[in-house]
Parts: C-alpha cells; sequence; structure tokens
C-alpha cells in the first residue's frame, strides 16, 4: 500500500487501484486469506487516501496486524490447538468398532434374511464408512502438521490401511448377502473371534494400554 501510494499520486490511478483491491478482496476472501487480507488493505489506504491521509493509517494498521497475529498464534498454540494427530487413536478405535458393528448386520443376513438394505443394515454401512473416511482425512491433516505433534506417522499409516483393507472385504462379503447361504458353525466360531478381535484393538487404542495376545493369555491360563 506505502509503494501505491508513492508511486501512483494520481488519484485518478489509485482509484482503479482502490476498484481492483475490492474486486480481489471479495474473490479471495473465502479461499485465499493472505491475498484477500492484502487487497483489503490497499482498499483501506487508498481509499483513504481519496479523502485525507494514506500514510496516517499505515503504522497504526501495521500494529494492530502484528499485534492480532501474535494473539491468534498464542490462542492456536496454547489455549485452542487442534491437532489431528493426538485424535489418531481414538478415531481408529471407532472405525474398527463400526465396522464390527457392519459385520454383525451382514452376518444377520446370511441364511436367514438374505439380502435386504434395511435402515439397520444401512446405518451400520454408513457409519462404518464415515468412521473410515475420517481416519483416513485425519492422517492426510496430521501430516501437514509439526513434527513435535505428528507422532509415529508410519504406525498410523499401516492402521490406516489396515482399516481400509478390512472394509473393502466387509464391503465384499455384504454384497454376496444370500438366503440360502448358510453360515455354519466354524463361520460363526471365526466372526465371534473376529468380533473379539476388533473391541479388543479399539479398547487397547482408547485406553492406549498395549493389546494383548490372544496366544499368550491362553498359554498363561494354562501354565
Amino acid at each position: 500500500g506505502w509503494a501505491l501510494l508513492r508511486l501512483f499520486a494520481d488519484p485518478l490511478q489509485q482509484a482503479a487501484f482502490i476498484v481492483a483491491a475490492a474486486v480481489l478482496f471479495f474473490a479471495w476472501r473465502t479461499t485465499r486469506y493472505l491475498l484477500a487480507t492484502a487487497g483489503i488493505t490497499v482498499f483501506v489506504l487508498l481509499a483513504l487516501n481519496q479523502v485525507g491521509n494514506g500514510y496516517g493509517l499505515i503504522v497504526p494498521r501495521l500494529l494492530d496486524t502484528l499485534a492480532g497475529s501474535a494473539l491468534a498464534g498464542l490462542a492456536v498454540w496454547l489455549i485452542l490447538p487442534s491437532w489431528n494427530s493426538p485424535r489418531m487413536p481414538a478415531l481408529a478405535a471407532a472405525s474398527l468398532r463400526a465396522q464390527s458393528r457392519y459385520l454383525t448386520r451382514i452376518l444377520q443376513q446370511y441364511g436367514i434374511a438374505g439380502r435386504d438394505d434395511n435402515l439397520a443394515y444401512r446405518i451400520a454401512r454408513r457409519d462404518a464408512h464415515n468412521a473410515d473416511a475420517a481416519l483416513s482425512g485425519a492422517l492426510a491433516a496430521s501430516l501437514r502438521e509439526p513434527r513435535r505433534v505428528r507422532g509415529d506417522v508410519g504406525a498410523a499409516t499401516r492402521v490406516v490401511v489396515l482399516t481400509h483393507t478390512l472394509l473393502n472385504y466387509l464391503s465384499a462379503l455384504g454384497a454376496h448377502r444370500d438366503a440360502q447361504l448358510r453360515d455354519d458353525d466354524t463361520a460363526c466360531a471365526a466372526a465371534d473371534v473376529l468380533h473379539d478381535a476388533l473391541d479388543g484393538v479399539a479398547q487397547a487404542l482408547e485406553t492406549r494400554t498395549p493389546l494383548i495376545d490372544p496366544a499368550s493369555a491362553r498359554a498363561d491360563e494354562t501354565d
């Protein structure tokens, strides 16, 4: 703004820049905050210079901008941090629990009702996909966060890949629902094991505790 005031002293030239700055502000106010702020600053300086002294506004606006930026930075840093990395375990647990419910709804239609996209089934399917999308989005956002809060990105990536793969398998299982396909004891036992495993992993993620290996637990009980 100071440079435009110095280079273009003619009021008509400044009026042209005022129009251009206003257009840029309204075009970028929701997408490019930095450019929109520059546009409105130029607009205010040149518009005030049309009726008074635009130079007198430079120092107060500069100081106000620096003070506001400092306050906003401190608030984001100390008071209202919204990092995605610390939320990853809870989001992963929510995704696993949603997939466990989705599996329950799928198995209820094998050998009983067959393919029936009832409300309960559609809700479980939607919740599973929404939870998986939330987990993937949080991982993508956490990759842009500072290293001090990012955590183990490699482990988070592996968890996202595994949950996404599991959801793909569940979707394939749901696509083959058929009343003529009977669920035998082996399939039911495998489903129970999978339910317990998903719930156990989800609980370990929520409580931030190490996951107990079922084989080791059975060995300890035997001893």
